[in-house]
């Protein structure tokens, strides 16, 4: 089956999430910060009269933090009617993937925590991760 996919980068690598997981991406903008929450929650943004927490993947992610700039957007996703915010440094593009073509990782007892990708594929030469609502939400 031929799905379509998303493809993002942060800290110079590439991800993807199908679209469908997709709700909106938009551009960089004010996001309200609010005290005592997570380290890794940018704040709030209003979408469509809808209020989204904004997660910073860099710090979910563990990467060094860089600043914003004109490629920095925000992917907004819908999991189970949560509405959640990835600031990531850049959109990629769309590409349409065989889900055959994905080749999984076999962490096994490797981690302990769920990793942020359990399948990658090759595309141009470089492998690209799959993320997920599970990988994304750490559930």
């Amino acid at each position: 089956m031929v799905r379509q996919y998303l493809l993002f980068e942060v800290a110079e690598s590439k991800y993807a999430i199908k679209t469908s997981d997709v709700v909106k991406i938009v551009s960089m903008q004010p996001i309200t910060r609010i005290p005592n929450t997570p380290h890794d929650i940018r704040g709030l943004i209003n979408l469509r009269g809808r209020i989204v927490v904004v997660v910073d993947t860099r710090k979910r992610w563990h990467h060094e933090m860089k600043e914003d700039d004109l490629k920095t957007s925000i992917i907004v996703t819908n999991f189970n009617e949560k509405w959640i915010g990835w600031v990531v440094d850049a959109i990629d593009k769309i590409m349409y993937f065989e889900e055959e073509d994905f080749l999984p990782i076999a962490w096994g007892k490797i981690v302990q925590e769920i990793p942020l990708v359990d399948k990658v594929i090759c595309y141009q030469q470089e492998l690209v991760g799959v993320v997920s609502e599970i990988n994304l939400m750490g559930k």
